[in-house]
């Protein structure tokens, strides 16, 4: 079955899931207009926070820890199931 999300805030349909971390990508080309192409990228970090990729709004999960809301997909699934 496929689980589909709906913003509680805005309606939106899509997940953003946002890390924290470094990003990196080389820049392989720059012409005199500013257009540039990238070649490989690397990111290292951990999950910070799922929200709507339309309006931002941040799911939160209640969780005890420090920073109150816990940020994971096994989550994320569970919490959707109920929106069903």
């Amino acid at each position: 079955m496929k689980l589909e999300f709906d913003c509680p805030k805005c309606s939106g349909i899509r997940l953003e899931a946002v890390y924290n971390g470094t990003h990196t990508c080389e820049i392989i080309n720059i012409d005199e207009d500013g257009d540039h192409d990238y070649g490989p990228y690397s990111s290292e970090g951990n999950l910070n926070r799922i929200q709507c990729a339309h309006c931002g709004y941040v799911l939160s999960f209640p969780d005890g820890n420090e920073d109150g809301y816990d940020a994971d997909y096994d989550t994320l699934i569970e919490w959707m199931k109920t929106q069903m």
